[in-house]
């Protein structure tokens, strides 16, 4: 049996009869991870720092999934880029996989100002009117942190956290995530 699987059940196949199978797979939530102000005007890059940690933390536990770079706004602070990530995982162990990605974070983020959000639940939708807001136009970490609640948890509060929350709804709308401000 492969990795993974706890058991599978088959039916008897040949001879003209319809077949089928189960397998059984042990439970993983999803789990949305914002990042974002890790770099500074001359080093570093958010998206390749959270991919590279994404790698580093995936195991059988912890299945990385996906990873999205998300234009912001551009704000006068900004380092380079004005972006915003998200990694998606499947986990059994949501704290477990916030907790080791940011104990990463912290040690090679280059920033003060990192922020480091974690969404868990079905669908992140609620937070795409505050996503769109802060593609279109500065907006205040205050208004990111009044977002956090049960599916939403703040693990990094710099500055930052303005974009990793942002970031979080875009993670399977990429078109969307990396249209600049003013475009359809």
């Amino acid at each position: 049996m492969p990795r993974g699987v706890l058991r599978s059940e088959y039916d008897e196949s040949g001879g003209g009869k319809v077949a089928g199978s189960t397998i059984v797979l042990s439970r993983k939530n999803r789990v949305l991870i914002g990042v974002d102000d890790t770099d500074t005007p001359e080093e570093g890059a958010t998206w390749t720092l959270v991919h590279n940690i994404a790698r580093t933390v995936a195991n059988e536990q912890h299945r990385y999934l996906s990873h999205t770079i998300v234009q912001l706004f551009p704000v006068p602070f900004r380092t380079k880029n004005c972006v915003g990530v998200v990694a998606e995982f499947a986990t059994s162990n949501p704290d477990d996989l916030a907790s080791k990605f940011s104990e990463l974070l912290m040690q090679y983020t280059l920033s003060k100002e990192t922020g480091m959000a974690v969404f868990t639940g079905f669908s992140p939708d609620r937070l795409l009117e505050y996503g769109w807001r802060t593609k279109s136009g500065q907006v205040s970490p205050d208004d990111a942190r009044a977002l956090a609640g049960d599916d939403l948890k703040i693990w990094i509060n710099g500055r930052g956290i303005t974009g990793a929350i942002a970031a979080i709804p875009f993670y399977t709308r990429y078109d969307e995530g990396l249209r600049l401000c003013g475009q359809s």
